[in-house]
């Protein structure tokens, strides 16, 4: 379909930005199976966000004051494993996770808190097995903790992954297609350099 056969449609939904964040709202939206539109102002695939790149660590290791995030992991690890799976290739390196600090282990104590409160297991390490385990020559004050559900994302695999099910779940996604203008109503309307559509919801991910 033409993308100006798309300007009369009243879609479900509309995101705007097709990193990491904006592509995998997409994906599901989609795959609720609401008609869904990704608008992302750059050819793709591009290095100018931060869905780019080699690798991003994904952890259940999060300090008390981001408590939040550590409750919000397991699903999170959830979802990347049916990504892979449906992508059918590896998107996730189990590599571990560990943190090191100094006395008097102030982020290494929440840390670890949140990790139990979590039911997530984890390991705590010394100096001694800092040098002999991972070569690191660290003072004997230093100490670690060993998250081994943490591991890396394959970032630029990982959205290539997401994009590619948000189309095959029937979304469409624009790409080089900038937008200028939000016109709030019953319906947003969204202008773009290309064209005008409209929609039920909206979702920004700049």
């Amino acid at each position: 379909m033409h993308r100006n056969e798309h300007e009369g449609k009243l879609w479900d939904c509309i995101v705007i930005g097709a990193g990491i964040e904006g592509s995998n709202a997409a994906r599901y939206s989609a795959k609720l199976g609401k008609d869904t539109l990704c608008l992302e102002q750059f050819p793709l695939p591009h290095s100018r966000g931060s869905s780019h790149g080699q690798s991003r660590i994904i952890r259940h290791s999060h300090n008390l004051h981001d408590a939040h995030l550590s409750r919000m992991m397991p699903e999170a690890f959830k979802l990347w494993e049916e990504i892979e799976q449906l992508a059918m290739t590896q998107l996730f390196i189990n590599c571990g996770y560990l943190e090191i600090e100094d006395y008097p282990y102030t982020t290494l104590q929440g840390i670890l808190a949140n990790l139990q409160d979590n039911g997530i297991s984890s390991e705590m390490v010394n100096a001694q097995q800092l040098k002999e385990k991972y070569h690191f020559d660290v003072p004997e004050s230093m100490q670690g903790l060993l998250e081994r559900t943490g591991g890396v994302l394959l970032a630029s695999k990982c959205l290539r992954a997401v994009q590619d099910q948000f189309v095959k779940f029937g979304g469409v996604l624009h790409d080089n297609e900038k937008v200028l203008e939000i016109i709030p109503g019953d319906f947003v309307q969204v202008k773009t350099k290309k064209g005008s559509y409209r929609a039920k919801k909206l979702i920004l991910t700049p």
